[in-house]
């Protein structure tokens, strides 16, 4: 089910906007001003587009084949030929682009930890709805939870190595870092 509710393909909100929503439903809770909400958006998005950047960028640079291939032509490979299963099919179906990273956990990476920044907690009650599946609600006590849990839909759905969803999430988390305190400091310079 985690699968097929952060499946977010074409024709949905996407991971990007799914994290908008959510920093929608914060910045109300907050009661935040036009100023602040601006500012939290800013480095929402600015953070997301970076961290899609440098995914696309690993993508085809390191050009990793998905899990449904690796399964299917194990047996090419001495270490794993007793792994092969040439029938495997993953829950979901594979994006036409390569593995590694996970983009999903580098969009989340990032906007978990600008949530966390700009609020100054990681802890915070929030609900999630389904682009996929029809009234269908998720709960969360944490930005980073979310952003667990939507790294591991993608190994859940047979599309994303564990390493691949770990490293997009610290590789989303550390350009957020990066993007936060260089534009606050600029901000707060003038």
């Amino acid at each position: 089910m985690t699968a097929y509710f952060w499946k977010d393909f074409s024709y949905t909100s996407t991971p990007p906007g799914h994290w908008n929503e959510i920093a929608n439903f914060a910045s109300k809770q907050k009661h935040l001003s036009l100023l602040e909400e601006s500012r939290l958006f800013a480095l929402l998005n600015l953070s997301m587009a970076d961290a899609g950047i440098v995914a696309w960028h690993a993508k085809y640079k390191y050009h990793l084949w998905r899990p449904e291939n690796a399964i299917r032509q194990a047996s090419k490979v001495p270490n794993t030929r007793k792994l092969t299963a040439t029938g495997w099919k993953p829950l979901l179906e594979s994006p036409p682009h390569p593995e590694y990273p996970s983009g999903h956990a580098c969009y989340s990476g990032a906007a978990a930890e600008v949530l966390r920044f700009f609020f100054e907690t990681d802890s915070f009650n929030f609900s999630a709805k389904s682009d996929t599946l029809d009234n269908s609600i998720r709960h969360y006590d944490s930005f980073s939870s979310c952003a667990k849990e939507i790294a591991q839909s993608r190994l859940f759905g047979g599309i994303h190595f564990q390493f691949s969803n770990e490293n997009g999430l610290s590789t989303g988390n550390k350009i957020a870092h990066y993007i936060c305190h260089t534009f606050c400091k600029i901000i707060l310079e003038k």
